[in-house]
């Protein structure tokens, strides 16, 4: 096989194989650093999001352990999800539902807790699809 034939295989598997949010269709709808010793954190949705059926968190930098999720909806609404999860750098909780079908959300705030050994901070990405 030629350079550019392996050139061009290999490029087309890192491409096929792409994983994450953004290969599935995901929308970042917005992000907090967590400082480790606050116990809770809010993320506020980018207001010009779509209405969403599926929300799921994504952790860079540092492992996270994340307790609860309260999710609040336009309108007053909210609805909360026990999550109990620990977060590795660079992984994504499971799927969140939003119940009775795509909704608008406001802000999403976790209640969560530090069990990194690094001492830095957990950059923590909302992401929701409908």
């Amino acid at each position: 096989m030629s350079r550019n034939m392996a050139a061009i295989v290999l490029g087309a598997v890192l491409l096929g194989s792409a994983t994450g949010a953004a290969a599935a269709g995901w929308l970042q709808l917005g992000q907090q650093y967590v400082d480790y010793r606050s116990k809770s954190v809010v993320i506020a949705v980018k207001s010009d999001a779509p209405s969403l059926t599926q929300l799921k968190l994504q952790v860079r930098e540092s492992a996270l352990g994340i307790d609860d999720v309260k999710v609040y909806l336009a309108g007053g609404e909210s609805f909360d999800v026990p999550l109990n999860a620990y977060v590795a750098a660079g992984r994504e909780t499971r799927t969140i539902e939003v119940p009775g079908g795509a909704k608008t959300v406001e802000k999403v705030e976790l209640t969560c807790h530090d069990v990194s050994t690094s001492g830095r901070l957990a950059l923590v990405r909302l992401l929701g699809t409908s």
